[in-house]
C-alpha cells in the first residue's frame, strides 16, 4: 500500500527529517515504512525538490507553494491513502478538490488539531471536511462535533496527550480548582519549556498553584495515528 502524508504547516527540511521533532504523524510514517510505501509532502520555504531515496523509511517531497500548486505531483504518486495535516483550509480546499477527482479510489483522511466547533467558523472547512472518508480528532467526545455537522464519514480519535477534564476549570467551584494557571508544553525546544518555567516559578511565588501536563511521548502519540492509518481502510 502507499501511503501519502501532506503537511502545509512550514518548517525547516532539516527539522521535518529529524526523528526527534515532535511531528508525530511522520514518526508513525516511519513506523509505517516497514510495511508500506509512504511519501510525506512538506511546505518549506527556501527548498523546492524531491529527496533521491528514502530517508528513515520516507520519501521526502518539499515545496514552496501552497498545496493548490502541489496537486499534481502528488497525483501522480497514485496512493492508496492521503493523510491530510492542513491549517489553512481556504488556501488548501482547490487542491484537496483537484486531488479528489484526480483520485477516486484512495482513501482520503484527515487529522485535525483543533476542537471542531473552533474549525466550524474557518472558510472552506466543512467542504474539505465533507471530502474526506475517514477524519482523526483529538478527543472522543468530539466525534458527536463531526456528526453534529451531518459528516457520515468514519472518525477516530487520538488524543494529543491531555485528559481536557484537567482544563475544564469551571466544572468545580473555584475555591475547589486544583490549579490557577495550567499548561500543556512539551520539551521540544521551540515549545518554550524554559520559559514556561520561569513564569510558573514567579507566579508560584506569588501564591499561584500552577501545573504543566506536558503530553504523551512522541512515540505513544505516533503510535496512535499509526493504529489509525494501519487500518484496513483501503481494503
Amino acid at each position: 500500500m502507499k501511503l501519502v502524508g501532506i503537511h502545509d504547516y512550514t518548517m525547516t527540511a532539516p527539522m521535518f527529517i529529524d526523528p526527534n521533532t515532535s511531528l508525530s504523524w511522520l514518526r508513525a510514517f516511519e513506523r509505517l515504512s516497514a510495511k508500506h510505501e509512504t511519501h510525506a509532502f512538506l511546505r518549506e520555504k527556501n527548498y523546492d525538490r524531491s529527496i533521491t531515496g528514502a530517508i528513515n523509511g520516507i520519501y521526502y517531497h518539499f515545496h514552496t507553494p501552497n498545496l493548490n500548486n502541489q496537486w499534481r505531483k502528488i497525483a501522480d504518486q497514485k496512493p492508496d491513502l492521503v493523510f491530510f495535516n492542513l491549517c489553512d483550509f481556504n488556501g488548501g480546499f482547490d487542491g484537496v478538490a483537484k486531488l479528489r477527482n484526480a483520485l477516486p479510489e484512495a482513501v482520503f483522511l484527515i487529522r485535525f488539531h483543533h476542537e471542531p466547533q473552533h474549525l466550524f467558523r474557518k472558510s472552506r472547512f466543512l467542504e474539505i471536511l465533507y471530502a474526506m472518508d475517514a477524519a482523526i480528532v483529538p478527543m472522543d467526545f468530539h466525534k458527536e462535533d463531526l456528526k453534529s455537522a451531518r459528516y457520515f464519514g468514519d472518525v477516530y480519535a487520538a488524543p494529543f496527550g491531555v485528559d481536557w477534564k484537567d482544563f475544564a476549570t469551571k466544572a468545580r467551584p473555584f475555591g475547589e480548582r486544583y490549579w490557577d494557571v495550567v499548561s500543556a508544553v512539551g520539551p521540544a525546544p521551540q515549545k518554550n519549556t524554559a520559559m514556561l518555567k520561569e513564569v510558573f516559578s514567579i507566579l508560584e511565588g506569588r501564591g499561584y498553584k500552577t501545573k504543566n501536563f506536558g503530553g504523551l511521548s512522541k512515540d505513544l502519540l505516533s503510535s496512535n495515528l499509526e493504529a489509525v492509518m494501519d487500518l484496513p481502510l483501503v481494503a
